[in-house]
């Protein structure tokens, strides 16, 4: 699947605008929503019901490498920031966690806890930047 901005863009259009919750429109879950995006398959069932507050989520994330994860389960090849494009995911730091956003025309769209859904120019984040990957379609 050759991912377009205009793709990407009717991705993000569909994803909930509401308010950041905990265990049902956090971080991980806008993460499961995009690899759905991405690969077609629904990791939400990985992460349901494991965590209605911050405290658990660490928690549980203490106990679950979300990096670890990602090498696991998907095949991907490493991106620059000079060379990632719309529906790369971004791996970043982001407060005392990392989290996961899907790359948009030169921005990282993620869900932030007491924001919601941003938009953030790579620029801004190049120092917090983990990873960068392009899911390889099979």
């Amino acid at each position: 699947m050759e991912l377009t901005n205009d793709s990407v863009s009717r991705f993000l259009s569909s994803v909930p605008k509401g308010s950041f919750v905990w265990g049902k429109f956090d971080c991980a879950t806008f993460f499961c929503l995009c690899a759905d995006f991405l690969t077609g398959f629904d990791y939400s069932a990985i992460i349901a019901g494991k965590w209605e507050t911050k405290r658990q989520a660490m928690k549980f994330f203490l106990n679950f490498n979300f990096i670890e994860f990602i090498d696991e389960e998907f095949e991907y090849s490493t991106q620059t920031l000079a060379s990632c494009r719309s529906g790369d995911l971004c791996v970043f730091k982001c407060g005392e966690m990392h989290t996961v956003g899907l790359v948009y025309d030169n921005q990282v769209v993620s869900v932030v806890e007491n924001l919601g859904v941003t938009y953030t120019p790579l620029s801004e984040i190049s120092d917090e930047i983990i990873k960068i990957l392009r899911i390889i379609h099979g």
